[in-house]
């Protein structure tokens, strides 16, 4: 594991085809994307991180994990998620900075972790994104109670709504697509529907 600042992170997604925005969220050129609503029910937050765990099991490389927001709600609660991220990467307060969120890659021994970090991200309310080593897809999680899977480089929806109904978390996934031309990824104007 190593923390990464956002320079360093900009660049190892453009090495992956994907951008980020000046506002520092993920930006694709065209993927098919799902969105999953995130209730405020425990259990469904649990099932949708496992479900991310296993989209990332299929390319089994690690990969980037970005918490871009993690001080928009409660500050009593959100030091709580704070300290607990922290514990969980091994981090101390004082080599962080305490308002500063992780920007983490993850080598393919440690991808195993993305999942519970992604759930607290689904748990406190915070905006995170995750990019495996190969690029193929962007999970984005949403303060705004949404979830986005974006695959850019394999047909990975299908697979993806399979498993979400199977988990019986009771929301639809919806589909669409997204097409974003190149002058709007280098500008960084438009991103999923944040």
């Amino acid at each position: 594991m190593r923390l990464v600042t956002v320079g360093e992170c900009s660049a190892w997604l453009q090495e992956r085809g994907i951008g980020l925005s000046s506002g520092n969220y993920p930006l694709v050129r065209s993927a098919e994307v799902l969105e999953f609503p995130i209730s405020g029910d425990s259990g469904e937050a649990v099932a949708l991180s496992y479900m991310f765990g296993d989209m990332e099991r299929t390319t089994s490389g690690g990969g980037l994990l970005a918490i871009r927001e993690w001080s928009i709600g409660s500050p009593g609660l959100d030091a709580i998620g704070h300290e607990v991220v922290k514990r969980m990467l091994g981090v101390s307060i004082h080599d962080a900075g305490s308002e500063q969120p992780p920007w983490i890659v993850l080598d393919a021994s440690e991808a195993a972790m993305m999942p519970s970090l992604l759930l607290q991200a689904t748990i406190f309310g915070w905006d995170a994104f995750y990019v495996p080593n190969s690029g193929a897809f962007v999970i984005f999680i949403s303060h705004d109670e949404v979830a986005y899977v974006a695959a850019q480089n394999f047909p990975l929806s299908e697979d993806v709504r399979i498993q979400f109904d199977r988990l019986s978390i009771g929301a639809v996934a919806t589909p669409y697509y997204l097409s974003q031309t190149e002058n709007e990824v280098a500008n960084h104007t438009s991103t999923m529907r944040h």
